[in-house]
């Protein structure tokens, strides 16, 4: 019984919730209409908010405040943004915060609305005494922008339904997130002669915002599968297999490159270009991604792709390569590619 109760790291084991969420999903017709008028609440789960914004490298905490409120302003009329707690005092989802996080801690950092960022989003955020000081300088900057911003003790899972619940009573009123568990309290704590009051998933995305590393490591699976690669298999192996069969199969007296799978290297590179051009597409806070963190390189005034961070050799192999020039290797008329 213990060992179904745990996981072997100790921490309690995690309800599979979203199988609970789709058998109540298909209880019956779960439609969602926006012909309420214009006099609707929506109340913000910060879990599904908080993640969502990309967070420039450079810009000042006051900017990445201004990005979330021009979230809400382009997408909901009257929001309630609920704000989880950080507080230094333990809680019962402690043990959630540390699943989470992974173990991980970010360092704290004292800021201020003028600080510019200069860290990594998710280990900014590892740290709770740096998520809350954040939350506090945004729950201020929406408040002055006629928000309603509220934030619980701890966990905002009560306080969103109760919050709902009560707008619903004389108001049209939206929950928007992704947590069963918030789906649950509404089911219980909703009241039948309220408004309507809807649990709505989040339109954009549903999961915190995607890494360099995440972007890199689906693409290089994605495109093992797209050359024919093996399971398990990385994308240099597969390059290297290929590369071995087409010496072994082809009378030609070289391989040409183009034909082979893309460098691990070289495939990271135009992962992360398809990503932000993706973000371009869909995300109205692409402003925030810098094209030069994710594959591109200005060279004078154009935005040009970059090919690889890598020689197209190791150095010991660049040093030995000969060609029959008696002169110097800068002309075409050169077989070799040192000098180009």
């Amino acid at each position: 019984m213990e060992a179904a109760l745990f996981e072997p790291s100790g921490l309690i084991r995690q309800a599979q919730k979203s199988s609970l969420a789709d058998e109540i999903w298909n209880t019956g017709s779960c439609v969602f209409s926006d012909d309420h008028g214009t006099d609707v609440h929506h109340v913000i789960d910060d879990g599904s908010l908080i993640h969502r914004i990309p967070w420039k490298k450079g810009a000042t905490l006051a900017e990445i405040c201004q990005s979330y409120i021009d979230h809400n302003n382009s997408r909901y009329p009257i929001p309630i943004i609920v704000f989880d707690g950080y507080g230094s005092g333990p809680t019962t989802k402690d043990h959630v915060h540390e699943r989470r996080s992974k173990g991980v801690t970010g360092t704290h950092i004292s800021f201020k609305d003028s600080t510019p960022f200069k860290s990594k989003k998710d280990i900014f955020l590892a740290n709770g005494e740096n998520k809350q000081n954040f939350i506090n300088i945004l729950c201020n900057k929406m408040d002055n922008e006629g928000f309603i911003s509220l934030q619980a003790a701890a966990d905002a899972d009560v306080l969103i339904a109760s919050t709902a619940v009560r707008y619903a009573s004389c108001y049209p009123t939206v929950v928007v997130g992704e947590d069963t568990d918030v789906l649950i309290l509404l089911l219980f704590h909703a009241e039948e002669n309220s408004k309507p009051l809807f649990f709505q998933s989040d339109k954009i995305r549903k999961s915190k915002d995607a890494t360099s590393d995440d972007v890199i490591q689906s693409g290089q699976s994605a495109l093992v599968i797209l050359y024919g690669g093996e399971t398990g298999e990385s994308l240099d192996q597969l390059r290297y297999r290929k590369f071995n069969h087409k010496v072994l199969t082809n009378s030609l007296s070289c391989v040409h490159v183009q034909s082979l799978p893309p460098t691990s290297e070289a495939a990271s590179q135009h992962c992360k270009r398809a990503y932000y051009q993706i973000q371009e597409w869909t995300n109205d806070s692409v402003h925030m991604f810098s094209p030069s963190d994710w594959g591109w390189v200005l060279q004078g005034k154009s935005l040009c792709p970059i090919r690889t961070i890598l020689p197209p050799a190791p150095n010991n192999l660049l040093h030995v390569i000969r060609c029959k020039c008696k002169s110097g290797c800068d002309t075409r008329r050169c077989t070799c590619r040192k000098k180009r």
